[in-house]
């Protein structure tokens, strides 16, 4: 009895091992394309369901960046093809001839189709992101196999409008250079770490994955027309002088937010992939330049804040050459006699030296990182450099001399235009803000941009001295082309030499043409940062960038309805106050 009892077991076991391995093998073998299609499917449909991709908008909610779902066209379960070849198709007897009709479409890639069929793959895709008239070719076809799914795809309407600022994203909705790569780690910030499991027969995949509400919109700083009137203006001032490339910035200076950030050349991010990689980058932010003599504001500010000179104090300078530690180093002319203001004005490198020396290694220093120099600042984008400046105690004999005049430092042009804004606004340093706000699907804010005040490095009184100063760079100096009627602007030119790779010196032929400044008043409430590298045509800053500066402020000015009122007269009565007394007393002896 008891040997019948086992033996039933027995049977019943090995019945059912059997139909359980005929199961496994049906769904291993027999269903496994068929089963590997729908799950690939599934869970390509979960990536769009789950994975909004928000938009990206100008301060005023212009659209930038956003995402529209097109058709993506894939052959599923090659056994079923196999079986149905001749249903499937209308003319096509079997997947040879399935293969065949599809060739005659270069934007197919067949060779990567045709290795799929070869390993018995069960999903294949034909082409992902199908314009209009590529799904109408293969409709046209009418092969049944042929599916399609609806995938996310980004746009980019305004074309190359702020292409290096936006950046693009993967085939797969993932940022990969600009902000769109940003928007990928704010999302990871906010998610929800919901983990969710697609069966497949063999495996358990685990995706992490947003609530389809959570879709994250940016609204940036930038103001579209601004924007264009900027990269307009730097196309036609590079071109002009034939130039490497060029950038420019607008930030308002009390609340470091930056209206536009221009590239030359530029590319457009819905064909990213066309353009040469350098020039994805966005240079105002991720490279380093000798700054030249725009950097002299520096040592200025320092000795103004010291109380160390006057702007009338005079410095002798040496008719031109002068001998630092056995290397010459020549002025651009040969000045005799200037003043503190005039060396700011003529942009004489001798006078920038002495006043430099004057100040002291220990002073000098402590300003440049108090303008902070030498570390990021913290604007919200990927790639930041950090810029180069070594430490004192680093120094040597030309050092001083060498950066007092905008060489032996690297600065990005981010920090450039965040310290001239310090030396304009009244002597606050701010942090620069690219990022407005942050909504969700509901247009509710859910994150505002973090104004960041790191203190006063000047006084308002240093602030308005260097204010009068660089106005007079622009009425009498070497920033004269940047002067429009009716508007009280000041600025400071720059011509940098770059480094020669070849011999580890300076070039004499490549150079950095710059210009930095404010407008469109007294009150300094924008200031413009604009850089041209290596003209072919005109070298110094006061030819090469100003007229730049220049077309772009009128445009800026006559765009945000800032008439050319009586705010100049005003001024030009404000700087008859200001006289010497002895030039207000022969003023009203001769009248």
């Amino acid at each position: 009895m008891i040997n019948k009892r086992i033996n039933l077991l027995f049977i019943f076991f090995c019945t059912a091992s059997v139909i359980l391995v005929g199961r496994l093998y049906h769904l291993q073998v027999v269903k496994h394309s068929e089963i590997q299609s729908l799950a690939v499917r599934k869970m390509a449909e979960e990536d769009v369901i789950m994975n909004p991709r928000g938009g990206i908008y100008d301060r005023d909610g212009r659209e930038m960046a956003l995402s529209i779902y097109v058709p993506s066209a894939y052959i599923s379960i090659k056994k079923n093809i196999k079986k149905n070849a001749k249903n499937a198709t209308k003319g096509c007897k079997n997947p040879k001839d399935i293969l065949k009709a599809l060739s005659r479409f270069s934007w197919i890639n067949m060779k990567r189709i045709n290795d799929a069929f070869n390993r018995d793959k069960g999903f294949i895709w034909i082409k992902r992101m199908l314009d209009p008239m590529q799904k109408h070719c293969l409709d046209a076809l009418g092969i049944e196999t042929i599916e399609y799914t609806m995938e996310p795809e980004r746009f980019y309407p305004n074309l190359e409008l702020a292409g290096q600022t936006l950046g693009f994203v993967g085939v797969d909705e993932k940022g990969l250079e600009g902000l769109e790569f940003y928007l990928d780690t704010f999302i990871k910030k906010f998610e929800n770490d919901n983990i969710s499991f697609v069966e497949t027969p063999s495996r358990f995949v685990d995706s992490y994955s947003l609530d389809i509400e959570k879709e994250y919109n940016l609204v940036l700083t930038t103001d579209m027309v601004v924007q264009y009137l900027s990269e307009s203006a730097l196309k036609r001032g590079c071109q002009n002088v034939n130039a490497d490339h060029g950038l420019l910035i607008i930030m308002d200076t009390h609340t470091g937010e930056i209206l536009a950030m221009a590239n030359w050349p530029g590319y457009n991010p819905n064909c990213f992939f066309k353009y040469p990689r350098e020039f994805w980058r966005n240079r105002c932010i991720t490279d380093t330049y000798e700054p030249g003599s725009i950097f002299k504001l520096i040592w200025l500010a320092a000795l103004l804040e010291e109380g160390m000179a006057m702007h009338n104090d005079l410095v002798y300078c040496e008719q031109g050459s002068i001998n630092i530690a056995g290397k010459i180093i020549r002025d651009h002319k040969e000045f005799g006699w200037l003043s503190l203001k005039q060396v700011i004005e003529k942009s004489s490198n001798i006078g920038a030296i002495k006043w430099a020396q004057k100040l002291g290694e220990d002073r000098f220093y402590e300003y440049i990182k108090r303008f902070g120099f030498g570390e990021k600042t913290g604007i919200e984008f990927p790639g930041e450099a950090r810029g180069i400046l070594r430490t004192k105690n680093n120094w040597s004999r030309l050092s001083l001399p060498s950066i007092a005049i905008g060489q032996e430092i690297s600065v990005t042009p981010v920090q450039m235009i965040t310290a001239f804004s310090a030396l304009v606004n009244g002597g606050r340093l701010i942090k620069p803000v690219l990022l407005k706000e942050v909504r969700d699907a509901k247009n509710n804010i859910i994150q505002k941009a973090e104004y960041t005040d790191r203190g006063m490095v000047i006084s308002p009184g240093t602030s308005d001295q260097i204010k009068n100063i660089l106005r007079g760079a622009v009425k009498n100096g070497t920033g004269q082309k940047a002067d429009v009627h009716g508007y009280w602007i000041g600025g400071k030119t720059g011509t940098a030499q770059l480094l020669d790779k070849k011999t580890g010196g300076y070039s004499h032929d490549d150079l950095l043409a710059s210009f930095i400044g404010f407008f469109p008043d007294s009150n300094a409430r924008w200031a413009m940062l604009v850089m041209v590298c290596r003209p072919k045509t005109g070298f110094w800053g006061g030819e090469v960038a100003t007229p730049i500066f220049t077309e772009t402020a009128e445009k800026v000015m006559r765009y945000m309805h800032i008439p050319p009122d009586n705010q100049e007269n005003q001024n030009k009565k404000r700087e008859k106050n200001n006289l010497p007394v002895t030039a207000k007393l022969l003023e009203k002896s001769s009248t």
